[in-house]
């Protein structure tokens, strides 16, 4: 009886359904969009200057009736002549430069001592000499 009874709750375990799954909840989704409106525009003066020192409080835009916020402005020469030149920065110090380095040459001559023969370095430096010889005045160069 005690087979039967084990038996029976044994089956009735193997029979019981499974509990339905969940249903998934789908993740939120939140509508998203950019409105952005590039305009070209030219401004000038009363001479027919442009006018380089507008912001963007200067300008009001309306799309459709409805007031639009301004993000940026930007002045982009197209009249040919170079802008103003800044006055340079003042050279960094923590590092070395060539770009403010009156015209001339730089020769730099590497020397491998690992392949140069026990007692013949002064032939590397006569060499060296005779290089910077045949290279004539650094004036010939600027």
């Amino acid at each position: 009886m005690r087979l039967v009874a084990l038996l029976s709750l044994a089956g009735a375990l193997v029979q019981t359904p499974a509990p339905p799954d969940k249903p998934q909840a789908s993740p939120p989704v939140f509508p998203t969009g950019v409105e952005l409106v590039a305009i070209d525009l030219s401004v000038v003066d009363g001479q027919g200057r442009p006018v380089r020192d507008l912001g963007p409080s200067d300008f009001q835009v309306t799309v459709k009736g409805k007031p639009r916020r301004v993000v940026s402005v930007e002045f982009i020469e197209q009249t040919g002549e170079a802008p103003p030149e800044a006055p340079p920065s003042p050279a960094p110090t923590h590092f070395s430069t060539n770009e403010r380095l009156v015209r001339g040459r730089l020769v730099l001559i590497a020397v491998d001592e690992n392949n140069i023969r026990v007692g013949s370095g002064r032939d590397v430096v006569r060499e060296a000499d005779e290089l910077l010889a045949r290279l004539g005045p650094p004036t010939a160069w600027a």
